[in-house]
């Protein structure tokens, strides 16, 4: 369990380094927040999902209703991927 907490910690700073990256490559400023969730509210939404009525939370949602310019996640999924 430590092992698999160290691994997920070793990632989210590998997200934020890569950020941090890009800001200084392509001059940019940019703020992180934590995606939408079900009530439109910060939190629950994870990486993205799609609801009973058509709408997005997450950051998918984020991304699709023009909250976010850019998303990071760990995973995805045919529905979340815009290639279909």
């Amino acid at each position: 369990m430590i092992e698999a907490s160290r691994k997920m910690v070793s990632f989210k700073f590998y997200c934020f380094k890569q950020c941090y990256t890009l800001q200084v490559k392509f001059n940019f400023t940019y703020t992180m927040f934590v995606s939408t969730g079900v009530d439109g509210k910060p939190g629950a939404g994870g990486t993205g999902l799609k609801l009973k009525n058509g709408t997005w939370i997450g950051i998918t949602g984020d991304l699709y209703y023009g909250r976010a310019d850019l998303g990071v996640a760990i995973a995805n999924t045919d529905k979340r991927s815009m290639t279909q």
